[in-house]
């Protein structure tokens, strides 16, 4: 009988194995450490059957695969099953009923797929689940958060997009089940739950988009992570938060909390990975006191009204890799001193009242660094040849797959390692739209020095970042020609260079720039045939307006010399033509003076004749009328 088992098992194992392809360790995220994803498989296909032979099977984890499809009924024969991982796949099925039949389950992951169907109800009555994921699927129906209490051993429950009632109403002998992870995301939830405040060791709790009115609620001193972003909160940063000192993560953007940041939240900050309080209204100053030993990895306090200098103790985030404090009243210099963070791959710094010159070059590299926004600031001065050759990120090509920049954070739970991502973002303007919220790619490059005071020409060491996809220095004085060395971005999606005061002729070699989506020129003094052709042929009028001497498609100021339409002509000087007009002009001064000086002579010597000579004058011409006139007659 071993020998047949065995025997079976290894032929469920060959059939699995031909859905199977390598598996990316940089794109996905699995049950282990990292030294151990280069060992496993990545299935694809639809699940088997044949695992429904598997009958004393008691976990079965497909977590992060490829698998498609439907789930099998032949699962319905796992009555032993104490774990069934199928969370992060892409299957499109009402959940069978067979489900209600596994009843010594303790562990269900079905979250993020495509599930749909009624709220699969026959989870209430499989008493001894301790953890649920079923967030990140479509199904429908309202479901009172009541039935889920009855489950006494729960401790971890995801759900989403799921209609909650809370109509249960709580006595005080009520007991409820102790969470350690507690998600309820985009569930329309209008306050806290009440079954919240007996919470003693709940340490996840992610209540976001929904639209939760009221004060800042601090339910366990036990939190790591708190997560009420995207909800109608209001009132003041309670100072109870400072109690949960194994803080990890607090993320309160987009709501309208007021008054100032809690001092002792700084205390914090030794502990603490990600802090986002951005788009709310919150004043003062940010405290200068974050910790010798901060491990913050993002801080993100955009979109508020924060004033004064920016905290020189932020360098002793050696761990930050994210800093947002955009569209705030801080007034400071640009902050050279946070080259020392070596780690810092995006910073965002735009619409504040920062003035002054940009360094030459910075002493300390930045060699990270590939996001960088600095619009709407007082920056004035020149941007210095040297200033790009320290960018070293935006200069290097991005080798291997793209993913978001997130925190990571390893949980262990029923022998198991679970993986949990926070995604990181900033506040950018990209590709002529207005600014907003954006998960952050490892591989996308930004550079906005837009809306500042910068004048002197455009240094040709811009063509170094070649890893660029993005670039604006509009509403800038910069003056000069566009660099020749722009060609060389190749990975370029959006340039804007407007409202300056560049001159000179479009760089035919910009044709080139295959990935080019917004380009942007007008309001300069351009001249000269627009190129044509390629990406050129997609632009409309406004990437062109306001620079009289340019001519071409799609302007319809067409150039004189037709070949222009296809390639850009060599354009006389505004001296030559000057010196032209000005030629041209003398020419008729002197042709009108000789015309008007011998019109003026002939009227006074023919008064002087007419004059003195009248008797004689009316005489001779008299008769040579007479003359002519016999003459017609004969004729």
């Amino acid at each position: 009988m071993k020998i047949q088992a065995s025997m079976k098992l290894l032929l469920i194992l060959l059939s699995l194995l031909l859905f199977t392809s390598p598996l990316s360790s940089a794109r996905k995220q699995s049950l282990c450490h990292n030294n151990e994803r280069s060992a496993l498989i990545h299935f694809k296909g639809s699940i088997p059957h044949s695992l429904g032979l598997l009958t004393k099977l008691t976990v079965l984890a497909l977590t992060e695969n490829n698998f498609k499809g439907w789930i099998p009924k032949s699962l319905a024969n796992l009555t032993q099953l104490y774990w069934l991982g199928l969370t992060n796949n892409n299957l499109i099925d009402e959940l069978p009923s067979f489900f209600a039949n596994l009843t010594k389950l303790h562990f269900l992951g079905l979250g993020s797929n495509g599930l749909w169907g009624p709220f699969p109800s026959f989870i209430f009555g499989l008493e001894s689940l301790e953890s649920i994921n079923i967030e990140g699927n479509k199904f429908f129906g309202s479901v009172e958060i009541g039935l889920f209490l009855k489950q006494k051993h729960l401790k971890f429950l995801r759900l989403s997009e799921v209609d909650l009632l809370l109509h249960t109403i709580a006595h005080p002998n009520d007991s409820f089940p102790q969470f350690l992870d507690l998600t309820l995301r985009k569930c329309n939830l209008t306050q806290f739950p009440y079954f919240i405040h007996n919470q003693t060791k709940l340490k996840w709790l992610d209540l976001r988009h929904n639209q939760i009115e009221g004060p800042l609620l601090v339910p366990s001193s036990s939190l790591s992570s708190y997560d009420l972003s995207y909800n109608a909160l209001n009132g003041e940063i309670s100072t109870s938060i400072c109690n949960c000192t194994s803080l990890s993560l607090i993320d309160l953007e987009d709501n309208t909390l007021s008054g100032r940041i809690p001092q002792c939240l700084m205390n914090l900050s030794s502990s603490m990975r990600i802090l986002s309080f951005n788009q709310n209204n919150l004043r003062g100053s940010i405290l200068d006191s974050f910790s010798s030993a901060c491990t913050l990895e993002m801080i993100n306090l955009g979109n508020n009204q924060l004033q004064g200098r920016l905290p020189r103790s932020l360098a002793n985030c050696s761990s930050l890799e994210v800093l947002d404090l955009g569209n705030n009243l801080i007034t400071d210099t640009f902050p050279s001193w946070l080259g020392a963070l070596t780690k810092l791959q995006a910073l965002s710094l735009g619409s504040n009242k920062l003035h002054g010159t940009l360094p030459v070059e910075f002493r300390l590299g930045f060699p990270e660094l590939h996001i960088v926004v600095l619009s709407n600031n007082k920056h004035t001065g020149s941007l210095s040849n040297q200033l790009f050759h320290n960018w070293y990120a935006m200069g290097a090509q991005h080798q291997g797959q793209s993913s978001y920049m997130a925190s990571t954070t390893i949980i262990s739970t029923f022998g198991f390692n679970m993986t949990f991502r926070s995604p990181y973002y900033i506040t950018i303007g990209y590709k002529g739209r207005e600014t907003f919220d954006e998960h952050i790619l490892s591989i996308f490059n930004n550079l906005d020095l837009s809306n500042n005071e910068f004048v002197g020409k455009i240094p040709e060491s811009v063509g170094n970042l070649m890893a660029l996809q993005a670039l604006n220095l509009s509403h800038n004085n910069l003056t000069g020609s566009i660099p020749q060395s722009l060609r060389k971005l190749s990975n370029l999606e959006s340039l804007d260079l407007s409202c300056n005061l560049l001159s000179g002729e479009i760089p035919q070699q910009l044709t080139n720039l295959t990935f080019l989506e917004n380009f942007n020129v007008s309001y300069n003094h351009l001249t000269g045939a627009i190129p044509q052709g390629k990406q050129f042929s997609t632009f409309g009028n406004d990437s062109f307006e306001g620079n009289t001497r340019l001519c071409g498609n799609p302007l319809s100021n067409k150039c004189e010399d037709s070949k222009s339409q296809s390639f850009s002509q060599p354009h006389p000087s505004s001296y030559d033509q000057d010196n032209e007009e000005l030629s041209i002009l003398d020419n008729w001064i002197i042709i009108s003076m000789g015309y008007l000086s011998g019109l003026v002579v002939g009227v006074i010597i023919g008064h002087i004749i007419t004059c003195r000579y009248h008797e004689w004058f009316i005489e001779t011409f008299k008769r040579r009328g007479q003359h002519n006139k016999r003459r017609s007659r004969r004729g």
